[in-house]
């Protein structure tokens, strides 16, 4: 059960940095938006810095799905070892039912 309840919380973890990760992206481009009263010049420039921080958040994004690519993969080659009547098929059946 400890362990399940490790893989649900790994599941989660992962989700959650990902799509706060999305969200800041989108906040950073809206933010960049929303300075209308300003001058050309610091609006340009606002607009500019803001899509580079939206770009950092995107690329961290990234390399964080690159590197969590395998993680359940490997979760689920341990559940294995530690509990043979367990499949690759029942962690992947687990994890449709939780991002659903």
């Amino acid at each position: 059960m400890r362990w399940d309840e490790e893989v649900r919380l790994l599941r989660e973890e992962m989700r959650r940095v990902l799509a706060f990760l999305e969200w800041k992206a989108s906040w950073w481009i809206e933010v960049g938006g929303k300075y209308a009263g300003t001058d050309a010049i610091h609006a340009e420039g606002l607009h500019a810095y803001s899509h580079r921080q939206a770009s950092i958040q995107t690329v961290i994004r990234t390399g964080f799905e690159k590197q969590w690519q395998g993680v359940m993969e490997q979760v689920a080659a341990g559940r294995e070892m530690s509990d043979p009547e367990v499949t690759i098929q029942d962690e992947e059946d687990d994890s449709d039912d939780e991002m659903a």
